[in-house]
């Protein structure tokens, strides 16, 4: 186990006192896309996507914007805007999936 990684206080949901973490992919620059269902990450407002270091520390630059939104198609308020799967696009980027409807007000 990597004891030197920060993942304490990591995705947390104050709402409905929920949270999970289902995708977590590495990125060029040695740190991780983290995805899941949660609204802060180490205590900043993050909408179920946020971007680590490699020690697993936020980088708040990261995911500013609106983010997923609160449309879910499920109508269980305790899994609407889950971040189910990250994947590496071939066009260096990244596909985004999960149980939401927009993402930055754009349909998905």
């Amino acid at each position: 186990m990597d004891t030197t990684f920060q993942y304490a206080n990591g995705a947390i949901d104050l709402i409905n006192n929920y949270w999970s973490t289902s995708s977590i992919v590495k990125t060029p620059d040695g740190g991780y896309l983290v995805g899941g269902y949660f609204h802060q990450y180490q205590g900043a407002t993050k909408k179920s996507i946020a971007k680590v270091d490699s020690n697993g520390v936020l980088e708040p630059q990261y995911f500013t914007s609106i983010g997923s939104d609160s449309a879910a198609q499920f109508s269980f308020a305790l899994f609407q805007e889950i971040v189910s799967s990250i994947i590496p696009s071939k066009f260096d980027g990244y596909y985004v999936a999960g149980n939401f409807l927009k993402f930055d007000n754009q349909a998905s």
